[in-house]
Formats: C-alpha cells, sequence, structure tokens
C-alpha cells in the first residue's frame, strides 16, 4: 500500500505543479514522493520470500481504493455533495 500511496501522491503533485508552476509545496511533495517510491520498491526487491503473485494482488486493490477515493474527491469538488 506503500508504495501506491506515494506513486499516486508523486503523480497529483506533478501535475499539480504544472497548473500551480509558482507554488513550490507542489515540486517539493513530486520530487520527495516520486524518491518515496522508489525507497519502497527498493525495499521490497530486497525482501527475501516476496511472494509476486500476493504482491500483484495488494498493489492492484491499493490502486483500486485510490482511484475510488480519488473519484469521489472530484465528485465532490464537482458537485459540493457526497
Amino acid at each position: 500500500m506503500h508504495c501506491v500511496l506515494e506513486a499516486a501522491s508523486h503523480i497529483f503533485h506533478s501535475e499539480a505543479q504544472t497548473h500551480f508552476p509558482g507554488a513550490t509545496h507542489f515540486k517539493l511533495h513530486s520530487e520527495l514522493d516520486e524518491e518515496h517510491t522508489k525507497m519502497g520498491f527498493e525495499i521490497l526487491k530486497a525482501s527475501p520470500n516476496i511472494d509476486l503473485h500476493e504482491m500483484r494482488a495488494v498493489l492492484w486493490e491499493g490502486w483500486r481504493m485510490m482511484e475510488y477515493l480519488t473519484s469521489r474527491m472530484a465528485h465532490y469538488a464537482k458537485t459540493g455533495s457526497s
């Protein structure tokens, strides 16, 4: 799940940076989250006995949850209601 959160945050902050080029917050977090994502995957690569099938399932579910969360946030932002 860590890898999903960090990667999603990197994607968000990188995209936001293009829309708000003067806001240092987005540039900083884009860079930090990219590095955090890499760190998470390096830890996984170094871990013995990782079940890749199980890991794919966890990552898939993490992205599914992230997509649901962000779609709900977008809906609320557009309509003002849940």
